[in-house]
């Protein structure tokens, strides 16, 4: 995996906080005929978790939420994989 495992622990603290608050979210999704990958996104958006790239980090100082740089050595489908092994999605 690409992403750095300081980076990936504070991705899964976030997204695992988002499925502690919403244990059926997933069960919804699936019956209501949304993907996978839409369930992992749209729980990663409600995390408190903002991925970006470190040139940014500045504007997102003292909000309440984790900014990781993932975006400077990471892509979507990187990002896609953890998401994947967090959310135990296919």
């Amino acid at each position: 995996m690409e992403i750095t495992p300081k980076h990936y622990a504070m991705l899964e603290s976030g997204i695992n906080a988002v499925i502690a608050r919403h244990p059926n979210a997933h069960a919804e999704y699936t019956k209501a005929c949304l993907s996978d990958m839409r369930y992992r996104w749209d729980v990663l958006h409600a995390s408190k978790v903002v991925v970006g790239e470190q040139h940014n980090a500045w504007a997102h100082a003292g909000k309440d939420e984790i900014y990781i740089p993932l975006r400077d050595y990471c892509n979507d489908d990187n990002i896609d994989t953890a998401l994947r092994k967090i959310t135990g999605t296919k």
